[in-house]
């Protein structure tokens, strides 16, 4: 626990008591991301409470989609999705619906990354076009 204990935190570990309900910045061995919890919460759960290791916050180069399944999100589309979302701050198991771009028809298409990871893995098309279902046209930038 020790190890663990931040940089970040002002006060020094051997001022806290275990009892007390004060949250600390510890650093995870394991992602080396810093995280914020109570001491009575790390003493009761230990190293198993890092939320970047249990994939509930996304920690850039470590559990991104970008760098998790970066060969099967080819056809993400930076220009609209600009303003919505960046790969390298969300979840692969991310369920807010996303703009990809199909190579095959070249058509833009509005998609979770959690759906379009799961049809990668049972090798199904996710394009609505490719699929035969045409949906109403959203307004997106040309480029």
């Amino acid at each position: 626990m020790i190890e663990e204990y931040s940089n970040k935190n002002i006060t020094k570990l051997n001022e806290i008591g275990y009892w007390q309900n004060k949250s600390l910045y510890w650093k995870c061995k394991i992602c080396s991301g810093t995280y914020s919890l109570s001491v009575q919460d790390k003493i009761k759960k230990g190293t198993s409470e890092c939320p970047y290791c249990n994939n509930l916050k996304p920690l850039p180069s470590f559990n991104t989609l970008q760098h998790v399944a970066s060969n099967e999100i080819q056809d993400w589309n930076y220009i609209n999705n600009y303003l919505l979302l960046n790969p390298n701050e969300i979840l692969p198991n991310n369920t807010k619906n996303v703009w990809l771009n199909c190579q095959k028809c070249n058509n833009n298409y509005l998609i979770s990354t959690k759906s379009k990871l799961l049809n990668n893995k049972r090798k199904i098309s996710s394009c609505n076009f490719c699929k035969g279902n045409r949906y109403k046209q959203f307004h997106f930038l040309n480029y």
